[in-house]
């Protein structure tokens, strides 16, 4: 019993330690923690190693992470300011005394802060250098700074001002940048959230908007300018992803698309939202550790490229690049420095400030409505367009009931006439858009378990976006409006004459949708192919004037005219002659680029849940 005894002493926890010696290790064997140990000193071993372990929890290890990271972010700063020339001896001087890192990194913030809010362009208010910069000394670094964003030009006032008006009538809308961030890197000289090639896509869009003492005062750049230099830019980077470039290629995409380059604009705005998967900014995931500026900056790009893509899926009529469940990032976070930031309609021109048009911006309210739109314009173009799917009435008032819903739960800081900025105007011209290219291709079809007519909502829709240009006008002029304006304008417009066509009555809408296209033209390029479009049409339809022949009346006015939603590469399409029954060609048309399957006979249709008009 004693030897029993003992041998269940020998084999018990208090002849074995917890750190076993390294040769015990390596044979997963028990160790007594002497030296040498009984197991070692039986195979002749005479010493034996022991090493401490180091054990840490997990929040030592997250902390210590976090340190690492903040030290970095601190260093990389400290480099940023460095390369470009700001604060230098401010820099040197607290590393020559042995100041930290994160000390000398709190300062330069703080030094940001104060330039930032005393020189900061902002929408409303004349660049004034003298006050930014107060003498000469401040004045050579201005320029120098200028060399290091741009080649175009070294004008830092014109650069400022074309910045101003960006920000004063394109932004917020598609936004994949923030203005905080931007600015304050721009005038620190820090590359994080500024860059070269955002710059010059920024200063081309926001020349779009410069007046004629701009463009005719000496001036020898033009938007084009710095567009080219942009796309030279481009080149060099686009290998390699980053935030600022995704930023840059929604901008050029916005760009393009105002000057009626679609097919560029549709590109740009391709690689953005490719680049935006590439970093992982579509799902939202892991970014916890970041700094709040890094995680709010990811966002806004990634809805800045998301808006775009479905704007221009909507447009086209296909599906976008991202599936229903594809697109996780979450809502950029609601600064209550941006909402009540005052909006005034800057120009530039001393003479042209109206005080009376100062109002609240409510950047942040518009910002979120639109990113709640997008994301049902996100669902709707996945019920509409999913190949091999005929689409039922019924799916057809369930997308027409989220709309709905959507402009009910507007917020009162969104609504018409609570604010009456060019962003808000945007969203309820952009809003009616969408319900026009919603119901167009049923415009022939009336639905038998609604009372909806499409042909009716469309009307309405198209008046309410002529209606918002004329308030538009009365309140700015369409010298400057956002740089998609135009497309949707176009929309309206051919509304009007494929209604005028089926009333068979004069389009006096014509005429209107000229002058609107007309005052537009001076910043945006579409509109002039826009009203070549329009006098082709007219010129083709003869409603202008109400020419029409008898053998004309006579026949379908669908026979030999088709009006096309996708006039930004197609211009109108002549049906064969021979075609004696052009709805077996489809019930979608005037809109041949909106079909949906061929749908021959009413037995069909009424399965669908619709019925021809007139049968």
């Amino acid at each position: 019993m004693d030897v029993e005894n003992g041998n269940r002493r020998r084999r018990g926890a208090a002849f074995v330690t917890n750190n076993a010696c390294n040769e015990c290790k390596k044979k997963r064997a028990k160790c007594d923690g002497h030296n040498p140990c009984a197991r070692c000193a039986a195979h002749g071993n005479v010493t034996c190693r022991y090493e401490i372990p180091v054990r840490a929890s997990k929040e030592s290890l997250k902390a210590e992470i976090d340190n690492l990271q903040a030290y970095r972010q601190s260093s990389q700063h400290i480099l940023d300011s460095l390369a470009s020339n700001k604060q230098r001896e401010y820099i040197l001087g607290g590393l020559q005394d042995g100041t930290s890192v994160e000390d000398i990194s709190q300062g330069l913030e703080k030094r940001e802060h104060l330039l930032d809010s005393s020189t900061v362009p902002f929408p409303g208010s004349e660049p004034n250098l003298n006050q930014q910069i107060g003498n000469d000394i401040a004045v050579e670094d201005s320029i120098q700074n200028s060399r290091m964003w741009t080649e175009v030009t070294t004008d830092t006032i014109l650069i400022e001002h074309l910045i101003s008006l960006y920000f004063c009538w394109e932004y917020p809308i598609f936004a994949s940048l923030t203005r905080r961030h931007f600015l304050r890197d721009f005038h620190s000289g820090r590359r994080r959230y500024c860059s070269s090639l955002l710059l010059n896509a920024i200063l081309a869009v926001g020349y779009q908007f410069s007046s004629d003492s701009v463009r005719s005062n000496g001036c020898i750049v033009a938007a084009n300018c710095f567009s080219k230099e942009a796309e030279r830019l481009l080149e060099l980077e686009q290998e390699l992803p980053s935030l600022t470039t995704i930023q840059a290629l929604s901008i050029m995409s916005v760009f393009e698309a105002s000057r009626g380059r679609s097919e560029q604009s549709a590109f740009y705005c391709g690689q953005a939202i490719r680049m935006v998967v590439e970093l992982g900014l579509h799902m939202d995931v892991d970014i916890a550790h970041l700094p709040s500026d890094e995680r709010e900056v990811r966002r806004a790009t990634a809805w800045g490229a998301f808006a775009l893509d479905h704007t221009w899926s909507l447009i086209l009529r296909s599906i976008p690049h991202l599936s229903p469940k594809g697109f996780r990032a979450a809502k950029p976070s609601v600064l209550e420095s941006e909402e009540t930031f005052d909006w005034i309609p800057y120009t530039g021109e001393k003479d042209s400030y109206n005080t009376t048009l100062q109002q609240q911006g409510n950047r942040s309210s518009v910002y979120m409505a639109l990113c709640n739109l997008f994301e049902v314009v996100h669902n709707s173009l996945y019920i509409l367009h999913v190949p091999g799917k005929v689409l039922g009435s019924y799916a057809l008032i369930d997308i027409y009931a989220d709309y709905l819903a959507w402009h009910n739960s507007l917020p009162s800081a969104v609504r018409q006439g609570q604010n009456s900025t060019p962003p808000v105007f945007f969203i309820h011209i952009y809003y009616n858009f969408a319900i026009l290219l919603l119901f167009c291709p049923f415009v022939r079809l009336r639905m038998l378990n609604s009372e909806i007519v499409p042909l009716e909502v469309c009307i309405q829709a198209a008046q309410t976006i002529t209606s918002l240009f004329a308030s538009y006008i009365e309140l700015y002029s369409l010298r400057r409006t956002p740089c998609f304006m135009p497309i949707l304008a176009m929309a309206s417009n051919i509304m009007h004459a494929v209604h005028a066509e089926i009333l068979g009555t004069p389009n006096l809408q014509f005429r209107p949708s000229l002058s609107i296209l007309q005052e537009m033209a001076y910043s945006h390029g579409f509109a002039r192919r826009g009203i070549k479009y329009l006098y082709i049409l007219e010129q083709r339809t003869s409603l202008a004037t109400g020419l029409q022949n008898e053998s004309t009346t006579k026949e379908s006015p669908y026979q030999h005219v088709r009006c096309s939603l996708n006039f930004l590469e197609s211009g109108i399409e002549d049906l064969p002659p021979d075609q004696a029954d052009p709805f077996c060609t489809s019930i979608c048309a005037p809109f041949p680029s909106q079909v949906l399957p061929v749908v021959s006979h009413n037995i069909e249709l009424q399965k669908l849940g619709f019925e021809l008009i007139n049968t």
